[in-house]
């Protein structure tokens, strides 16, 4: 079973994640600093240029929350995958031997987010996205129409930490809802009748 990643590749994911994580700076202060509508008015004016593309994509509020998220779920799942996994792995070997095989098996999975490649951590960080924008598109017809910077930096921070989470280890998500559904069951079963 492996134990972690040979130094070299350990090294190559490190820079891989202080690459995301500088990326995901810029981003988001482009995204608080810039307004993206001179861009998007040349676009829809006919303005077609490498130029007004791509700073309307990195810096329209949508646009660049959803790269917020990609980059902060690709940091925690290289965050995950720079760690050695013998905590894990001896937690697991302590479970088995105890012979709780519900907890085995939740540890094997949370060992197998922890080693799987950073860029599947992508794909679920875009998923927070996705999942977020159909929440707000629920509630309002027009959630980014001129969202102030605090508006965009309480949406982006939210959303990152969510997605870092999810691209570290989304088991760990699992385990705080359980946390806090069985404190909800112990209160309304300690409550007089």
């Amino acid at each position: 079973m492996t134990r972690s990643d040979p130094p070299a590749i350990r090294s190559a994911y490190v820079i891989l994640g202080i690459a995301a994580l500088l990326t995901w700076v810029v981003l988001f202060s482009a995204g608080i600093l810039m307004n993206s509508q001179p861009y998007r008015e040349a676009l829809g004016a006919g303005a077609i240029n490498m130029t007004n593309l791509v700073n309307a994509i990195l810096i329209y509020t949508p646009t660049n929350i959803a790269l917020l998220c990609i980059l902060a779920a690709l940091t925690g799942g290289c965050a995950s995958r720079i760690q050695s996994l013998n905590g894990i792995l001896s937690r697991i070997e302590h479970a088995r031997a105890s012979g709780d095989t519900e907890r085995v098996e939740r540890l094997e999975i949370r060992r197998q987010f922890m080693f799987e490649s950073p860029f599947q951590a992508m794909l679920r960080g875009f998923l927070v996205f996705i999942a977020s924008v159909s929440g707000m598109l629920i509630i309002s017809a027009e959630p980014f129409t001129d969202p102030s910077p605090e508006q965009f930096t309480r949406l982006a921070s939210l959303l990152s930490t969510l997605s870092f989470v999810f691209g570290f280890d989304p088991s760990r998500l699992e385990d705080v809802i359980q946390s806090l559904s069985g404190r909800m069951f112990k209160g309304k079963d300690n409550r007089p009748s």
